[in-house]
């Protein structure tokens, strides 16, 4: 199957399909969706119920575990953007539950538009997966050749941080939340590592997670990088 329309409910996909070179196939995107800025003008299907902008990230926290609890949505679709989209192909992913849109989307997505798309659901957990990503989706998009080519150039890449020589390791925290504190997990304690440093608390492929205040304070890291 030959696919033409896309709906993106992933940041990063959306980044990834303009480098495959198929934007002019992107019919639908999320209101996270920023990169490469001609994304920006992309017709939203999905948003945040939160506004997160006006927000400490502790009152994000609180008003997202409250939907939650009450198994409310903390996205949205835009019905008439979607139906008007009408894709072929929606890529969505299944790491995170409140990152970026997750199952409930999909489902509901499914019920709103008059074909049945393909479904690709991205869920990497480390770096070599995320590259494994980029060739399944190559092959979706009958894009084998650049899929290859886009792999390759990061492989490259990745490795030529990799030979660099470090005088000192230092130990790195790497904070994904602040208010309460998570650590980041899946592909950045191996990103750390990668770049010269010795990641501390958390493990590759390992989902991010609450910690205290003891427990940053005990890492005795050198270097702290908040990340929220």
């Amino acid at each position: 199957m030959t696919v033409n329309r896309i709906v993106s409910f992933l940041p990063s996909a959306t980044e990834l399909l303009y480098e495959f070179g198929v934007e002019d196939k992107i019919y639908g995107v999320t209101h996270e969706c920023r990169f490469p800025e001609e994304a920006i003008s992309k017709p939203q299907v999905i948003s945040a119920v939160i506004d997160s902008d006006k927000l400490s990230s502790n009152e994000i926290n609180t008003q997202t575990c409250q939907l939650l609890n009450e198994g409310k949505d903390i996205f949205m679709l835009n019905e008439k953007n979607l139906k008007d989209a009408n894709p072929d192909l929606i890529i969505s992913q299944e790491t995170c539950e409140v990152c970026a849109a997750y199952t409930n989307q999909v489902n509901k997505a499914l019920q709103i538009i008059d074909r049945k798309p393909i479904i690709h659901s991205i869920d990497p957990h480390n770096i070599s997966e995320i590259l494994d990503t980029v060739i399944k989706l190559g092959k979706i998009l009958e894009e084998e050749d650049k899929a290859k080519e886009i792999s390759e150039s990061l492989e490259k890449r990745i490795q030529k941080i990799k030979n660099t020589e470090h005088t000192n390791i230092p130990k790195i925290l790497a904070i994904e939340w602040i208010e309460p504190f998570f650590t980041a997990g899946h592909w950045v304690p191996e990103m750390i590592e990668i770049a010269g440093g010795r990641n501390t608390i958390s493990k590759t492929g390992e989902h991010s997670r609450r910690m205290d205040f003891e427990e940053i304070s005990n890492s005795d890291a050198d270097i702290i990088i908040l990340m929220p």
